[in-house]
């Protein structure tokens, strides 16, 4: 649901709370907002939404796999969906944290890279081969992957990183 074109959530409640916080006329003069939590929204983020839009983008993630899915797209302010409202407004209004976002579970770089091929919907050969390892290793990398982003199933690694 967009309430305007500066918010990207399917989450009704997160829009209304973050207009009722910030204002309207705030959020829609100088930011996007976009809520990694809501497939659809997430979808709509790519190299050249990020640049044409002229205005900050800052996200919001509740979850570590949200915020690897917003640094595979670069550049962009992560705000943890349960920071507290005195530093949501110490953010938006003074500038005060760059990122709130903590990932309770860190990647390691390989993991990084078989994220990232695996976004492009590459068979399980094919980036084992363009990272150089076995396939036994490359399935080792995915599970670690999927125990570090909580993901029960392959299919719930791809719903969430494979458009």
């Amino acid at each position: 649901m967009n309430i305007s074109e500066s918010f990207y959530s399917d989450d009704h409640f997160f829009v209304l709370g973050l207009c009722a916080l910030l204002g309207r006329e705030l959020i829609d003069a100088h930011f996007i907002i976009v809520d990694l939590d809501s497939t659809s929204a997430v979808h709509h983020i790519s190299p050249s939404f990020l640049t044409l839009s002229g205005k900050e983008i800052v996200a919001f993630a509740s979850s570590d796999a949200a915020y690897y899915k917003a640094e595979m797209f670069g550049s962009m302010t992560v705000l943890d969906k349960n920071s507290t409202l005195q530093d949501l407004l110490d953010f938006f209004m003074f500038k005060r944290a760059q990122s709130m976002y903590k990932t309770r579970r860190k990647l390691t770089p390989r993991e990084k890279e078989v994220l990232s091929l695996m976004t492009c919907g590459k068979k399980s050969k094919e980036m084992a081969s363009a990272l150089g390892i076995n396939n036994k290793t490359f399935y080792t990398h995915r599970k670690s992957l999927m125990i570090k982003l909580q993901c029960r199933n392959m299919r719930a690694l791809q719903r969430f990183f494979i458009a």
